[in-house]
């Protein structure tokens, strides 16, 4: 089932049109341009913390990263999206 995941992070606006607004709009117009997927209804969003242990079998296959400032993570941070993004084949 594909799943949209919004990053929360440091700006104040990674959250700018989460859930019915933005992030259920693009899942709706997924689920009805694509009738053969499966498409979750519901939008989620993870933290660092949770993207970092998730699974390498089974990861978050998309996450996406909004906001309307700055994008700045912390080594730490930028570390924790080199390894979904290369040891559990992740997306962003």
């Amino acid at each position: 089932k594909y799943e949209l995941v919004r990053l929360r992070h440091s700006d104040g606006s990674w959250n700018k049109n989460f859930g019915i607004a933005g992030d259920r709009n693009l899942l709706a117009f997924l689920k009805a341009n694509e009738p053969l997927a499966k498409i979750s209804e519901e939008d989620k969003s993870v933290d660092y913390q949770t993207l970092a242990r998730a699974s390498a079998k089974k990861p978050f296959p998309l996450v996406y990263i909004g906001g309307a400032h700055g994008f700045t993570p912390t080594e730490a941070e930028r570390k924790i999206l080199r390894e979904y993004l290369i040891d559990k084949h992740g997306m962003i």
